[in-house]
């Protein structure tokens, strides 16, 4: 399953980026997330790499769809979108994904993605209805200030340094400034995206936000492998930044070697 869903993200990374650097970048990228290897060896969470698999393959029937306008393309959307709920409730973020892929890249398709809020409010009413969370404990869901903390941990996770630091193997000091360091870079992305209109980056990130987004309100449970997922996101916003050094000159280079050194040096590990 996880070798079908890198070759789903090497498609996909490909198409956004107009590239093959930029297709197996995001396929490494995400490999080496630390969020990626508990999923991968625990059978009791195969469902978040199915869970990965599901969106991955609707998303690319998406964008099969956007270039071609063949109907099939967008009916197979609709049953992969379908099926990833069988595999994991949190996949009722799917439409957001589409949405913003339409509003970044093809305002045409924001019409035809609206319904498909229809069915993720539908699956939530029935999983809420049907298993209903538990008043107490760890999987008790709170809306309240504390998702702000338990996104920046989420965050800080996915980018290596602090999970680095936290087995010994860095000084703390040397953790924080490293993630600093990458959290400045995806910030000089966004803005970069934004000047250029070049978007790929930016729906990277707003992957990873999307889909970390449903576990915010889990702030008693906090757990790496939910990271499996959003750190897509991560890899395609990397794989952009490492196409954008190829093409523009040496301070691009070094502003997307420094925290892509930052990350793997750390992520590997």
């Amino acid at each position: 399953t996880q070798a079908a869903s890198l070759a789903l993200l090497g498609a996909i990374a490909g198409r956004l980026a107009a590239s093959r650097v930029a297709a197996f970048t995001a396929q490494l990228l995400w490999l080496v997330n630390c969020g990626l290897a508990p999923a991968l060896g625990w059978s009791s969470i195969y469902n978040q790499i199915l869970s990965a698999f599901f969106l991955l393959l609707a998303f690319y029937l998406l964008l099969l769809y956007a270039e071609t306008g063949r109907r099939a393309f967008w009916i197979g959307q609709w049953v992969a979108f379908a099926l990833g709920l069988g595999a994991l409730e949190t996949n009722v973020v799917y439409p957001a994904l589409a949405a913003v892929y339409a509003l970044l890249f093809a305002r045409k398709l924001l019409k035809k993605v609206l319904p498909m809020f229809l069915l993720s409010a539908l699956a939530m009413w029935a999983h809420y209805r049907f298993a209903p969370p538990p008043p107490g404990g760890a999987y008790a869901p709170h809306v309240d200030a504390r998702v702000f903390d338990t996104a920046w941990t989420y965050w800080t996770w996915a980018l290596g340094p602090v999970r680095f630091g936290s087995f010994g193997w860095a000084p703390s000091g040397l953790s924080v400034a490293l993630t600093a360091l990458i959290t400045v870079g995806a910030a000089a992305l966004i803005v970069w995206s934004l000047r250029r209109r070049e978007y790929a980056g930016l729906f990277g990130l707003a992957w990873f936000a999307i889909v970390v987004a449903p576990y915010l309100a889990l702030p008693d449970h906090k757990m790496d492998y939910y990271l499996a997922v959003p750190s897509i996101g991560l890899a395609i916003a990397g794989a952009w930044a490492v196409e954008c050094a190829r093409l523009y000159g040496a301070a691009w280079k070094i502003a997307a070697a420094l925290p892509l050194v930052a990350y793997l040096g750390t992520s590997l590990p």
